[in-house]
């Protein structure tokens, strides 16, 4: 009881100001949490060249959504979100599958998640690079990259990145095989006559989007930082 009376006093004192605090168990270091650095793992030369090819399709996206009378996406399922009435952004396209894939579709980029998988990526329009994205939540409300929680592939992430990307590529294909059955003769082409710096011919835009899906199935592990 006297050592007890005694500490009650010692805290008294140091909480009215009128002594020392008294004498406490040094606190433990707390070590942060080292996190995983991230990758590259697909070729530089590979990304630069098809990245562009990607900001070709985003350009077909916004041609496909103003053709009169049908806008391609809405005709494909898509919800459209419009920005609120004090931001100029452009609208919003969403859609989920029934496997549980998740499409967003903005200007800037296009988010991609599967219910199946627990993950989900973006792909900024001029970067065929994917992101983690942090949350499995479609981002419906989102008008900027910045707002959506995310980082770069690291290392133990190689895997599920690589096939979910494979996965969104193969639906570009299928998306641009639609579009040639499904629009009048020449739209694709005379879609691409306005975009200036064509990559990839109009009529092969299917097979080569399924063809790098195969190729980003098949992309070893290049086992490089990104600095």
């Amino acid at each position: 009881m006297f050592e007890l009376h005694n500490i009650s006093q010692r805290f008294e004192h140091w909480w009215t100001g009128s002594g020392e605090p008294p004498a406490l168990r040094p606190r433990l270091a707390i070590k942060p949490i080292p996190v995983e650095p991230a990758v590259e793992w697909m070729p530089s030369a590979w990304r630069q060249r098809h990245s562009r090819f990607l900001d070709q399709q985003f350009w077909c996206f916004g041609q496909d959504i103003l053709q009169q009378p049908r806008n391609a996406l809405l005709e494909l399922g898509f919800s459209k979100h419009r920005p609120l009435k004090d931001r100029k952004d452009g609208s919003c396209y969403t859609v989920t599958s029934r496997t549980g894939v998740n499409i967003v579709l903005w200007g800037f980029g296009m988010f991609y998640s599967d219910q199946r998988l627990g993950d989900a990526i973006l792909l900024v329009r001029d970067d065929i690079r994917p992101w983690i994205v942090e949350q499995m939540q479609t981002p419906v409300g989102v008008w900027d990259p910045l707002e959506i929680p995310r980082h770069r592939v690291r290392g133990s992430e190689v895997a599920g990145a690589r096939e979910l990307l494979a996965d969104l590529l193969k639906w570009l294909a299928q998306y641009e095989a639609w579009i040639v059955d499904h629009r009048t003769p020449g739209h694709r082409e005379r879609t691409l006559r306005e975009w200036k710096r064509v990559v990839v011919p109009a009529l092969e835009s299917a097979e080569q989007w399924q063809h790098l899906a195969d190729e980003v199935r098949g992309m070893e592990y290049l086992a490089k930082e990104s600095a």
